[in-house]
């Protein structure tokens, strides 16, 4: 007796090109989407970094220039000079090298060029000339100016003007205002804001400026 075999087609049959074409497919999609979302979530990161460095780079520049003015005191013949995009003045400073701490008298000048702001430091008090230029806040902040406190006695209120008369002075100003605009990036509204600061640095050694002097 003979044996009939059904003849049936077997289960662990390939992928038809139909079937291996929408697989294909299914994957060029699912990549580009994830692909698209870390880039995304990259450039974001990116951004808001950038945005709490330059928030740190300006917080530091105000303390550091509001010490260095708090401690401003006319040396050697040198005055203060201010003006609305220069100021240069002679301050103190600590200097440390191991465990040992010096105090160091330093001429300080700040310079507003092409809307950077350069900050040059030039060691007084030490026996070999050191001195130090670099730029600070750049690409950060614009439209930078400086103001010096003089009073006003028929207002009786602080008049700020963009000049110290240092000749006539002869001493460092009451008061220093810095005004500029800063540059933020907005994480929550994905753009870069502008926001004006300005601080006002009063000096305790300083005087009223006079502007009949």
């Amino acid at each position: 007796m003979k044996k009939r075999y059904a003849c049936r087609k077997s289960s662990d049959a390939g992928f038809t090109l139909i079937e291996m074409i929408l697989a294909v497919t299914l994957f060029a999609i699912v990549s580009t989407s994830i692909y698209f979302s870390m880039r995304s979530g990259l450039v974001l990161y990116k951004r808001s970094e950038e945005g709490v460095r330059e928030a740190h780079q300006i917080n530091y520049f105000l303390r550091e220039i509001d010490s260095e003015l708090k401690h401003a005191f006319i040396y050697g013949g040198d005055s203060f000079i201010g003006k609305e995009k220069e100021l240069q003045f002679n301050t103190v400073k600590k200097t440390y090298d191991k465990d040992d701490e010096y105090i160091d008298v330093v001429q300080v000048l700040y310079e507003i060029k092409a809307e950077s702001l350069t900050r040059t430091t030039e060691y007084l008090s030490r026996t070999e000339s050191s001195v130090t230029e670099k730029n600070i806040l750049r690409g950060v902040i614009e439209n930078c100016s400086f103001a010096y406190a003089y009073y006003d006695e028929e207002a009786e209120e602080i008049d700020w003007q963009d000049s110290w008369k240092s000749e006539e002075q002869e001493a460092v100003p009451k008061g220093v205002r810095i005004h500029f605009v800063a540059n933020f990036y907005d994480k929550d509204a994905d753009v870069v804001q502008s926001k004006r600061i300005s601080k006002r640095i009063l000096l305790p050694q300083g005087t009223w400026g006079d502007e009949d002097a």
